[in-house]
């Protein structure tokens, strides 16, 4: 709860409308006073920001809010571009979901949840609720990942 509570929450819809407009079927925001389209000033590690009122607010969260109202905890760009901003491409998820859609395996040469036993068999398993669940060994990381992927969508859990 604590993180939640240092997320600086974004101005009125208002005061973003007064600032800029946004597209969301281009992803892109037209500033009011100079009528530029861009899709907002490089933030780190991929993602882009607006200034409302001499403060940076993340483009994705700006527009999430411009449509649907609300602000919610985490975004999640479905595609994986942090630079995609439309809103087909935007979506409000839990911590848990919010993982899912991202590949942290460490050995970036396997797919997500595909991992090399030391018996030269590739291991497929994916992590609930905390809890990881051993779906096979394969002889292949293809097989292992077709079986990572199957499990994943029989949970309801897509890419």
């Amino acid at each position: 709860m604590a993180e939640k509570e240092r997320r600086k929450l974004l101005p009125s819809k208002e005061d973003i409308l007064s600032v800029v407009a946004y597209n969301p079927e281009t992803g892109l925001f037209t500033a009011n006073k100079n009528n530029i389209t861009s899709k907002g000033s490089k933030a780190s590690k991929g993602y882009y920001y607006i200034k409302v009122n001499g403060v940076k607010y993340y483009a994705h969260r700006i527009a999430f809010k411009l449509v649907y109202g609300h602000e919610p905890f985490l975004i999640d760009h479905i595609n994986r571009d942090k630079s995609d901003n439309r809103i087909c491409n935007l979506r409000s998820v839990s911590r848990s979901d919010n993982g899912h859609n991202r590949n942290n395996n460490k050995n970036r040469d396997l797919p997500k949840g595909v991992r090399l036993r030391n018996t030269n068999k590739y291991e497929a398993r994916i992590t609930i609720n905390n809890k990881t669940i051993q779906i096979g060994c394969f002889n292949s990381s293809e097989e292992a990942a077709k079986n990572y992927q199957l499990y994943k969508h029989k949970l309801g859990k897509t890419l």
